[in-house]
């Protein structure tokens, strides 16, 4: 298991896709058991969202 700072340094990674699969897993075993990193996750997802909208225009 991971701890939340560890997952923080972890989720540019995990959004991109280039974790290792092992790595990966403790990262999702960690949000399914904390809802504080779950929507840490969500606001990331969010902001990258917004900013890709911004770029759009």
């Amino acid at each position: 298991m991971i701890r939340c700072r560890e997952l923080v340094e972890l989720v540019t990674a995990y959004l991109d896709g280039v974790l290792p699969a092992q790595e990966r897993e403790r990262v999702d075993l960690h949000l399914a058991g904390c809802d504080g990193c779950t929507a840490y996750l969500a606001q990331i997802r969010a902001t990258i969202a917004v900013l890709g909208r911004a770029g759009e225009s």
